[in-house]
């Protein structure tokens, strides 16, 4: 029955209370149950159990202090007379006051839901106690959208004062002490559970008490709808003294306040409301008042150059202005409980700071666009803080746009040039005290290290000397056993003696004697063993050295700015912006322009060396190669291709040929390379005749460095770049060019060392620029063909004398640089889909021979290109043959002849019959190794490259009808290992590192197959 559970618990409270309680209890239980009127009776009424318990209880209650809060007396002094308020300006900027701010509401859009608001009142305490009321009204449900994994956004409400100049958020800062909805009470940051919670429609109380003549004097106290929730609370000491003003935190909830004068729930006691405060115990807002007109202040600042340390400067001397910026919302954002990811910090600057919180409409920036619509529309005074945006004139007409509100009045701030002194000396001391902080790190450091290896060194010895005293005390055991031994064996035979007769005593006594005295000089031996033995000597330990103290050096004492860990820009938006950066003028829409450091001519004078100098060392990061410079490279490609085609045309003709062995013979008189006027011709023979791949592979470089030169001052038009600075050259080339440059195939290590190859063409300056010594425009590229023939001339006359440091050690292709489309067969153009034609049945190539004699194997020069005039690649160039094995056939004519098969490299842009083609084709007819080549030869349809293609074939029957060919890729013209069915078999010493191709003895080929270009 209910009534009879009632008394149950109740006998079981007693039963805990006292041993009285408990046995009566015990006793009751016994009785028979009373009557139905009796029970309900007795439910109604205190049972004995309880009436038991009561005097334990009342013990219980002895604990609980009594309220020591009185009545306050009638005050007579005069009032303060001011409203009690929560200004605008005294507010986060996420916050709403309505009705006047009595009701306090927050953004809840962009991120903002996840941000703790704060408001402060403008009257604070300094004396006498005084109260104020919050009461939650609504809470706001949070939901995040689009599957954004987001930390709760949980609601919080705190209640509490804070001295006038601290964060207005709670909980951000030392001088503030509040209470939570969650039981807790913070004073300096530190937190403990001491109250109860509060939740909707409750009513909270804050006492603060500062009366002198209290017993609860310098406490803070809670009340929940009127009744006591914690204990006074007492101040931190570095609050004592201080006047503290009425604070408000919360986020996602609506809170109502209440001033007074009148409580909505009476306390215990009469207390006074904050805003009937006397005169003489309150104290106004220090902040100046606005009478309707604000500020909006843009800082002019060169990056590094005390942007933010000029801010928190003026932010102190002015704390009426709230400061706009990226790094104020990061501090807000932490101060929240907003906890920032692993991958923070990476790629950022003190301008634009990376979030990472995990959270959207923060690390997406929506809250920028949030507060941007909303801070026009709140009045108060602003500093709007963008390094980079301010430098510029689009950006900063874009930020004014914002406070287009008539109360506004629009500053701008010029902190550039030399600082003033008081400045100078304060970064001076901020430099020194962060380097003595380093230095005296260290030392500490090395200080612990010097203690753990001394307490390391006595342990060893410690242990070292445990382990010789248990090794003596076993020596010492072992030899007393011997002895005791010995002594016993000795006693046994003494009595064995004694037996034998008494005219032994005489001997056994003296032996006796004699062993007595060998005992005694043991026992002397030992006891000079012991004096010999060596004390250990404890070394001197080292000194420790004294504390450093640091000193700025001379170069440290001339500068301005302390230096920084964290940029204020990161150099790419550094290196893509400075050029825009200007100073201000009234003419954007400034009410003024103030420059507090340098004048107006010093600062605009000192920006543009700034820039200037920048200029010298930044590296363009948006620059693209322009229509010149694909127009002057595909030019260059065809005269390259030219210039090869024709060097094997040379040496594959009857004069080439006869100037070879007429060289062999007798040296030949050079002609003279400044009288040159065309490099194709001079008295019959080519300029380039003697090129080997190193003296391509170095005009390519030659062509190279002029034309990035000439590119850059084109594409960049800017007559205060000098050049492309030494460190940033590798970045340039590979974005013109498409591909990194490999300084190791050169043989170099560094770009100087490279540039030292091609001196004649280009140099670096003192300043570190690489220049041209090339005008930027030329008729003819025959003057890279002229500079290499000269270097090549005066390298091999250098090398006859015996210097062996003019060798050279060139692995690199001729290859253009370039993107190019590789496809196969068919003479197609890149963009067509080329594919096999068919070719006669060949015979199985034999083993590997020698080739015929005086056919050695020549290297060849192999290239990529493309058939597109609007790309830029290299020339067409079919390289000298390169033996592979013998096959048998017929010749175009039908007579059976035996030929070498030979591997070649083509490459370029093709159309089949193309000129570079033609004087190939007709070279080769020359070769006495090789059958006639028809229309199924290397450069004819069958095997003829594609766009960009390389190509090689093996000759066993060229006729008209088209011989066996293979296709191979690589920077030797082999062909490579041949396979059963395909036109040769074998390998060759130039074999290509791709595997050959070849069409097969009947039918056709794939068609439209892709061969990837090489990497250098």
């Amino acid at each position: 029955m209910p009534a009879k559970k009632a008394a149950a618990d109740k006998k079981a409270e007693a039963k805990k209370a006292t041993k009285k309680a408990e046995a009566k209890a015990a006793a009751a239980k016994e009785e028979p149950a009373p009557a139905p009127a009796a029970e309900k009776r007795k439910a109604e009424e205190p049972t004995e159990e309880v009436a038991a318990a009561e005097p334990a209880k009342k013990e219980a209650k002895v604990d609980t202090p009594e309220e020591k809060e009185v009545d306050a007396p009638k005050d007579t002094r005069k009032k303060l007379g001011e409203e009690v308020v929560f200004k605008t300006e005294d507010t986060t900027l996420n916050v709403i006051p309505l009705l006047n701010g009595k009701v306090l509401a927050s953004l809840t859009d962009g991120g903002l839901q996840y941000l703790i608001a704060g408001a402060k009142a403008n009257v604070g305490v300094k004396a006498g106690r005084y109260m104020f009321e919050v009461k939650i009204m609504e809470t706001i449900q949070i939901h995040e959208q689009g599957g954004y994994k987001s930390p709760a956004a949980k609601p919080v409400v705190r209640v509490g004062f804070s001295t006038e100049s601290s964060s207005l958020l709670l909980g951000d800062g030392e001088e503030q002490v509040f209470f939570d909805a969650d039981g807790g009470f913070t004073a300096g940051k530190k937190r403990i559970l001491q109250g109860r919670r509060f939740l909707r429609d409750q009513t909270v109380a804050v006492v603060l008490n500062l009366d002198p003549k209290s017993e609860n004097k310098n406490t803070i106290s809670m009340f929940v709808d009127g009744v006591r929730a914690c204990q006074p609370q007492a101040l931190p000491e570095s609050l004592e003294g201080k006047t503290l003003f009425p604070h408000v935190g919360f986020r996602n909830v609506k809170v109502q306040t209440n001033f007074g004068p009148t409580p909505t729930k009476e306390l215990p006691f009469a207390c006074r409301m904050v805003s009937d405060i006397s005169a003489a115990d309150a104290e106004k807002s220090k902040k100046p008042d606005s009478k309707g007109s604000y500020e909006v202040v843009l800082p002019i600042a060169y990056p590094d150059e005390g942007t933010f340390e000029w801010l928190d400067k003026f932010l102190a001397e002015h704390p009426q202005y709230v400061e706009l910026s990226d790094r104020k919302f990061l501090q807000w954002a932490s101060a929240s409980g907003l906890i920032r990811g692993k991958g923070h910090g990476k790629g950022h600057s003190n301008d634009k700071p990376d979030f990472a919180f995990g959270v959207s409409g923060i690390d997406d920036f929506t809250y920028r666009k949030v507060l941007n619509s909303v801070v026009g529309l709140m009045p108060r005074n602003y500093v709007v803080m963008e390094v980079k945006s301010n430098l510029i004139e689009d950006d900063r007409k874009e930020i004014l746009k914002r406070f287009s509100d008539p109360c506004f009045k629009k500053v701008a701030k010029v902190v550039m040039g030399q600082p003033p002194a008081a400045w100078i000396e304060a970064q001076h001391e901020k430099m020194l005290k962060d380097k003595q902080a380093k230095a005296t790190g260290l030392w500490k450091a090395k200080k612990m290290e010097k203690e753990r290896k001394r307490e390391l060194k006595l342990a060893q010895k410690k242990a070292e000397a445990e382990k010789k005293k248990k090794i003596e005390e076993f020596e010492r055991k072992k030899k007393e056993a011997l002895e005791r031994k010995k002594a016993a064996e000795e006693s046994k035979k003494k009595a064995e003696e004694k037996k034998e007769g008494e005219e032994k005593k005489e001997g056994e006594e003296e032996k006796k004697e004699e062993e007595e005295k060998k005992e005694e000089e043991k026992k002397e031996e030992e006891k000079k063993e012991e004096e010999a033995t060596p004390m250990e000597v404890e070394e001197e330990e080292e000194p420790d050295e004294p504390e450093p103290v640091a000193e700025l050096t001379e170069e440290e004492k001339k500068a301005w700015f302390a230096p920084r860990i964290l940029p204020d820009l990161t150099p790419r938006d550094f290196g893509k912006s400075f050029t825009k950066f200007s100073l201000p003028s009234e003419a954007e829409g400034f009410s003024k322009v103030d420059f507090e450091w340098a004048k107006k001519g010093a600062a605009e004078k000192y920006l543009k060396e700034k820039v200037l100098e920048k200029k010298k060392t930044s590296r363009v990061d948006d620059i693209r190669p322009s229509e010149w410079f694909q127009e002057t490279s595909t030019a260059f490609t065809k005269q390259f291709a030219a210039w090869q085609a024709k060097q094997v045309a040379w040496k594959n003709s009857e004069a080439g040929k006869k100037a070879a062995a007429a060289k062999k013979d007798e040296d030949a008189e050079e002609p003279d390379i400044e009288g040159v006027e065309d490099v194709n011709d001079v008295n019959g023979e080519p300029l380039f005749k003697d090129f080997a791949l190193e003296d391509w592979a170095l005009t390519v470089l030659r062509y190279e460095f002029y034309l990035l030169q000439a590119a850059f001052k084109k594409d960049v038009d800017d007559e205060e770049r000098p050049g492309i600075q030494e460190e940033h050259f590798l970045f340039y080339y590979n974005r013109y060019f498409k591909e990194p440059l490999n300084l190791r195939e050169y043989g170099v290590e560094t770009l100087d060392a490279l540039v030292k190859l091609v001196d004649d063409t280009a140099y670096v300056t003192p300043d570190r620029v690489l220049e041209s010594q090339i005008g930027a425009e030329m008729e003819t590229f025959n003057i890279f063909v002229k500079l290499t023939e000269e270097a090549r001339r005066h390298r091999l006359l250098r090398l006859e004398l015996g210097d062996e440091s003019a060798k050279l050690s060139v692995t690199a292709t001729t290859q253009l640089s370039g993107k190019t489309n590789h496809k196969k067969g068919g003479g197609k153009t890149s963009s067509e889909k080329g594919s096999w034609s068919s070719a006669g049945k060949g015979k199985k190539g034999g083993s590997p021979q020698a080739p015929p004699a005086g056919k050695g194997l020549v290297p060849t020069i192999s290239a990529s290109a493309s058939s597109s005039p609007s790309q830029s690649g290299s020339p067409a160039v079919v390289g000298p043959p390169s033996h592979v094995g013998k096959s048998g056939g017929k010749d175009g004519k039908g007579k059976d002849k035996g030929s070498w098969s030979y591997g070649y490299s083509y490459a370029g842009p093709s159309t089949v019959g193309g000129a570079a083609a033609a004087a190939a084709a007709a070279a080769e007819r020359q070769h006495a190794a090789m059958a006639p080549i028809g229309s199924g030869g290397p450069i004819g349809g069958g095997g003829g490259s594609g766009g960009g293609g390389s190509g090689g074939y093996s000759s066993s029957k060229a006729s008209g009808k088209g011989g066996s060919s293979s296709y191979s890729y690589g920077k030797s013209p082999a062909a490579g290992k041949g396979k059963p069915g395909y036109a040769s078999k074998g390998s060759s010493p130039y074999a290509a590192p791709a595997p050959a191709y070849a069409s097969k003895g009947k039918g056709k080929a794939p068609a439209g197959r892709h061969v990837p270009p090489p990497r250098r």
